[in-house]
């Protein structure tokens, strides 16, 4: 039995690198972003750096693509930002769209993300609850420790180790608010700001951790979206993981002997007609 969007995935104009993780039957799909990937452009021109390589529509929120003779609408669910990577939602229909952005908007999607941080936190886990602000000049947002914003994380230390003289951290980071740049500036805030972060970040570690020896990136990635939506009056159930970037695993490795390096529960392929199959523009 074929998976019924499987001509629509098939012929999808993902960007370089973008890859289906998974897609219900209701046209919910998750696509891998890589690192520098936009979530979409940042007019309504198509940009050849975004998910999908066609034009934008920002009032509506969605892709416009013109495939065999019809115009199709593909509407962007949640968002991250360029330099994160991982799990990102699109849907293939404004019903399920509108659904799952409901969950999302009330905050009872269930994300997890994994940075590599400097040091550790003196507890193992817990939970980070900062007040935050947001400021915007043009296209440019900056968040910072303020009164305005509360903004709640749970995180869980995994792995540390000590590369170049510097400790590092591998922290399982899970969001139960959406502020923009959330877990940057929280991790900033609570001095462990992540590695390659150009906003946010300890850019002297930045300088000299990621010249030539490892990727230059933000190593942010979301590793985990859960979620259930209510369509046609029934709770519909969802999950997309994607595996730590090689990015992470190489940095990972450069490690004390006997030191494992960790990946999330391998990706659920595209079932059943789509089972072991990936897309690629």
């Amino acid at each position: 039995m074929s998976h019924p969007h499987e001509a629509t995935l098939k012929n999808l104009p993902m960007g370089q690198g973008v890859q289906v993780l998974v897609c219900d039957e209701h046209g919910l799909l998750a696509l891998e972003k890589p690192t520098g990937t936009r979530a979409h452009p940042n007019d309504s021109s198509a940009d050849p750096n975004a998910l999908l390589t066609v034009p934008y529509d920002h009032d509506a929120e969605c892709y416009l693509w013109d495939h065999a003779g019809q115009r199709r609408l593909i509407y962007l669910v949640n968002r991250l930002d360029s330099p994160t990577s991982g799990v990102i939602l699109l849907a293939l229909s404004k019903p399920v769209a509108d659904a799952a952005k409901a969950v999302f908007k009330t905050h009872r999607a269930r994300k997890t993300y994994y940075a590599i941080v400097r040091g550790r936190p003196p507890v193992a886990h817990g939970t980070w609850r900062d007040t935050l602000t947001k400021q915007r000049k043009g296209e440019t947002v900056r968040v910072g420790p303020g009164k305005v914003l509360s903004a709640k994380t749970e995180f869980r230390t995994l792995k540390h180790w000590q590369y170049a003289s510097s400790e590092l951290g591998l922290l399982r980071l899970s969001p139960l608010t959406g502020r923009t740049h959330q877990l940057r500036i929280q991790c900033k805030i609570h001095r462990h700001p992540i590695l390659g972060d150009q906003t946010y970040g300890d850019f002297g570690m930045n300088r000299r951790l990621l010249q030539g020896a490892v990727e230059d990136r933000l190593y942010l990635h979301s590793g985990k979206t859960e979620l259930s939506y209510i369509l046609f009056d029934k709770v519909q159930t969802f999950s997309a993981q994607s595996p730590l970037p090689a990015s992470f695993e190489r940095l990972i490795e450069v490690k004390p002997a006997g030191l494992r390096s960790i990946n999330p529960t391998p990706v659920k392929k595209l079932s059943p007609g789509l089972a072991r199959r990936r897309f690629r523009h």
